[in-house]
């Protein structure tokens, strides 16, 4: 906001130094030592107007990231306030919010001290100004070179040129904008992928390849080098411990992520060579905690593909194991969203039946069904698997039975595909069976003999 103000803040400024402009103008006009006594108070003017920008930018930069500090940790802690009851914290986390409050109000009181000597000045500034023009102005009148009318025409004069001198407020509110407009400057500079031009083969299966894929967060090594191919029709699912990189690499499949370096295609087209249009309509998503948009409940199931008919929503919502939940609101499918009270599980069945009615090539489900019992998981899966078959499918998976249920599972460690294979024979391992929690081993999961572990640099073609 205080960003988007300052070209109000430009418009009354200038009009205020046009309007002095032309009382300086008519002063000199009248009598060139009225206009020189004048002009004097321009130079401390200028000096005083320096000063306080130079030391007031980076102050009000500071005070503007440390509000937005507080801001954060405040909507952080709104965000997770049954969290933050539940576990009887609430004054750990008031100190934790408050923390940088401290530094707010050291940065306001120099904001402050700042504002009060630039105050001073200007007020000592105008009333020197002022004296010395009227003391010209009483001196030209005493030697015949003005006429009383004309000494009070100066007077006038004065005090439309005066106009530019008393800008104090003008000018701290220009130091807010430009030290807001900088921050947006930060976020509006960060680089923007830029959109290919090319369509998707039209008959492409939907073959996911990456290829010494590496990504980076600050100085950690999310993903290292790796090389996948996902055949298409495939259901893969990629396991791995918390922050071994699975939802990096989901992200990367879909373009919503970029790695630092490295080649995603699908169906052999690099994906910054195709155009949003054809990348949205090949790769859909379903998240663990999916953002319900729209406004209605059949909205949100059909926010991909707005014209889809009400029967084709029907349907998804029925294969995503919804229809019987949202058949029990006040109006069905045209329920508003801020009526529907929904739970995560149910919140996760609308973000899979907007899945199914984007309708991609390849669908990434990233821990989607997470929320659910394991009974309605198992529905779901079968239903889904049953809607998608022959779509490429990556999952996002932490249970075994999920693992169990796909073609292919990729074992992520420390950033790299440790392993490559069914789930069966990856079963074999017993660093692959610690992944998931005890009780989980489906009657055909056991082997006597244990699988050599793959490559830490897998190739496609390689599996178990």
């Amino acid at each position: 906001a205080q960003a988007g103000s300052a070209g109000v803040t430009l418009v009354t400024a200038s009009a205020a130094v046009l309007t002095s402009l032309g009382g300086v103008v008519a002063l000199w006009l009248l009598d060139w030592r009225i206009g020189l006594c004048f002009s004097l108070g321009v130079p401390p003017l200028v000096l005083i107007a320096r000063v306080f920008m130079n030391r007031g930018s980076g102050l009000f930069l500071r005070y503007q990231e440390t509000q937005g500090r507080i801001s954060a940790l405040l909507l952080e802690a709104l965000g997770g306030a049954r969290t933050i009851g539940a576990s009887g914290t609430a004054a750990a986390e008031t100190r934790r919010v408050l923390e940088p409050l401290p530094e707010l109000s050291r940065t306001g009181h120099r904001v402050w001290a700042l504002q009060r000597d630039t105050g001073w000045q200007v007020g000592l500034l105008i009333p020197a100004v002022e004296v010395l023009v009227l003391c010209a102005g009483g001196l030209a009148l005493l030697h015949g070179d003005i006429s009383a009318g004309e000494l009070a025409a100066v007077v006038g004069y004065t005090a439309l040129a005066m106009a530019a001198l008393d800008q104090l407020d003008a000018l701290f509110a220009l130091g807010m904008s430009a030290a807001g407009a900088r921050r947006v400057a930060e976020v509006v500079d960060q680089p923007v992928p830029a959109p290919g031009t090319r369509a998707r083969p039209a008959s492409g299966p939907g073959t996911v390849t990456l290829s010494g894929v590496t990504v980076r967060s600050g100085t950690r090594l999310v993903l290292d080098s790796v090389d996948l191919v996902v055949p298409a029709g495939t259901a893969l699912a990629v396991v791995g411990r918390s922050g071994a990189g699975k939802s990096t690499l989901a992200a990367l499949i879909g373009r919503l992520r970029e790695p630092d370096s490295g080649l995603v295609a699908i169906d052999g087209v690099p994906l910054p060579e195709l155009t949003p249009r054809a990348l949205r309509a090949a790769v859909g998503y379903a998240f663990e905690r999916p953002a319900l948009l729209g406004t209605t409940v059949a909205g949100t199931i059909a926010f991909a593909r707005p014209d889809v008919s009400r029967a084709e929503v029907a349907a998804a919502a029925g294969a995503a194991r919804a229809d019987d939940f949202i058949a029990r609101l006040p109006h069905g499918y045209d329920t508003l969203l801020k009526d529907a009270p929904l739970s995560g599980g149910e919140v996760q069945r609308l973000g899979i039946a907007r899945a199914l009615v984007h309708d991609p090539t390849v669908v990434v489900l990233d821990d989607a069904l997470s929320s659910l019992d394991t009974a309605t998981e198992a529905r779901v899966g079968s239903a889904l698997a049953s809607a998608w078959s022959g779509r490429t499918r990556v999952l996002i998976a932490h249970r075994v039975s999920t693992a169990a249920r796909a073609d292919l599972v990729a074992w992520l460690e420390n950033g790299r595909v440790r392993a490559l294979g069914p789930h069966q024979e990856l079963w074999r391992l017993d660093g692959y069976r610690a992944l998931f929690a005890a009780g989980t081993t489906p009657e055909s999961e056991t082997a006597p003999e244990a699988v050599p572990e793959h490559d830490p640099h897998p190739h496609p073609q390689e599996s178990i």
